[in-house]
């Protein structure tokens, strides 16, 4: 797997790009907007929905040991959220270790980043937090 931040002066932002061997493509958009508190964390603990994960920083760990489970992922609910959203994809590595990404935007629903995951050409996911 290879983690991209794309910062960019064109009119689609800054991006987060994850990308596996299995061509596995999970972007979302981190151009900020106003007041919203977004991001995304790397965690090796299951995520749980009333954990506040703006709060967390991430796990390191060796990026090119793992893959994304394309079957696995999971929106997360809580009151840290405000109106926003969350979700979690998951990637394991042949030991059976597993890492979870967490993407997060807490916001009053005015401030949305939007969220995809390709596997190949086919989209499994296009959303909104």
């Amino acid at each position: 797997m290879q983690v991209f931040e794309k910062s960019s002066e064109s009119w689609w932002g800054n991006r987060l790009n994850v990308i596996d061997e299995n061509n596995v493509f999970v972007g979302f958009d981190f151009e900020s907007s106003c007041c919203e508190n977004f991001g995304y964390v790397f965690t090796d603990k299951k995520p749980v929905s009333e954990v506040d994960f703006s709060d967390q920083k991430s796990v390191e760990f060796k990026h090119e040991e793992f893959v994304f489970d394309p079957e696995y992922f999971e929106k997360l609910t809580g009151s840290w959220l405000d109106d926003g959203g969350a979700v979690s994809f998951r990637f394991v590595n042949k030991q059976g270790a597993e890492i979870f990404l967490v993407m997060y935007n807490c916001h009053n629903g005015y401030y949305g980043h939007g969220f995809e995951m390709k596997i190949g050409d086919s989209t499994k996911y296009d959303d909104i937090l």
